[in-house]
């Protein structure tokens, strides 16, 4: 059947489902033979995605294998699993499964409650001097995505994704958003498979470099969404979060599109609003950052 020409959204389903049975059962052989296309595998091109000639969805194995990977990975996070099976779901981004319920999204949910009440701790117990909004904010910035995002590229985590061939054509190894779920999603198998003490050993192990130098003056630094308020004011202009529900309804994604003047500045992601805004307007600040001072003298000119 994989041997015929092929098209649309059902056959690409199919394969998805394949795939996931494949790679939970240890068959990378069979994953290869279905996600890897060749001259007689096509699909027609949806308006929504990208030609790819030499597309692929399994990540780098180099020598060593998807196995030896796992090995590494367990070595790296300082873990012996039960259940192996768990951790590799973790690394299943939702483009390459036919359900998200095979995804990482779940681990990634559990992942995200486990990080947060880690670094919580951590604060409580070593920032005595802080008082709750402090706390707040610092926490905000251990956890934030581009923090994340930074740990999973230190990990290599970009690399052991398994994601369909058109989602890697857009970007999404080095996708933000993606690499710091990756990183909920390890923190939530391990959970699941140890429990919460080596949970917390690990987030303490991926957090090692950024613990280390947790000094107050940068964990508080000002939250992005006041840093860009206090830039706008002082060019005079107020900026405009325009945001956007997706999802359903008890699994909402909202996007946050940011511009100021109407030039714009960046976008961010999250489970709520209120995180998506967080993100675009991190976004922003990079951004800003980067521009000169004409440039930025010219957000002050509006755009039609």
């Amino acid at each position: 059947m994989l041997g015929r020409q092929m098209n649309g959204y059902r056959t690409l389903g199919f394969v998805h489902q394949l795939t996931t049975v494949y790679f939970l059962n240890r068959d990378y052989g069979m994953v290869q033979s279905c996600v890897k296309p060749n001259r007689h595998f096509t699909l027609d091109a949806a308006p929504k995605w990208r030609r790819q000639k030499h597309g692929r969805v399994e990540p780098d194995a180099g020598k060593h294998g998807p196995d030896g990977q796992m090995t590494s990975l367990q070595q790296a996070l300082g873990v012996k699993f039960k259940d192996i099976t768990i951790l590799r779901q973790a690394l299943l981004h939702p483009s390459i499964t036919a359900s998200r319920l095979e995804s990482n999204q779940r681990l990634e949910f559990l992942g995200d409650a486990v990080l947060g009440c880690v670094v919580a701790e951590k604060l409580y117990e070593e920032r005595k001097g802080l008082n709750e909004g402090e706390l707040t904010l610092a926490r905000q910035n251990l956890v934030s995505t581009a923090a994340l995002a930074e740990i999973a590229l230190e990990q290599g985590y970009d690399k052991l994704l398994f994601m369909s061939f058109q989602e890697e054509g857009y970007g999404g190894r080095g996708n933000v958003k993606i690499l710091a779920d990756t990183v909920e999603a390890v923190i939530g198998a391990v959970f699941v498979d140890q429990g919460y003490q080596c949970a917390q050993m690990v987030i303490e192990r991926l957090y090692k470099t950024k613990f280390a130098k947790m000094e107050t003056s940068t964990i508080l630094t000002m939250d992005p969404i006041s840093s860009v308020m206090n830039f706008s004011k002082q060019l005079g202009l107020e900026p405009c979060y325009k945001v956007v529900k997706e999802g359903v309804e008890h699994a909402p994604k909202f996007t946050v599109h940011l511009s100021l003047n109407g030039h714009p500045l960046g976008w961010g992601t999250g489970r709520s609003s209120k995180d998506a805004k967080y993100a675009a307007s991190q976004y922003a600040l990079k951004l800003l950052e980067s521009k000169t001072k004409q440039e930025i003298e010219a957000i002050k000119k509006p755009r039609n």
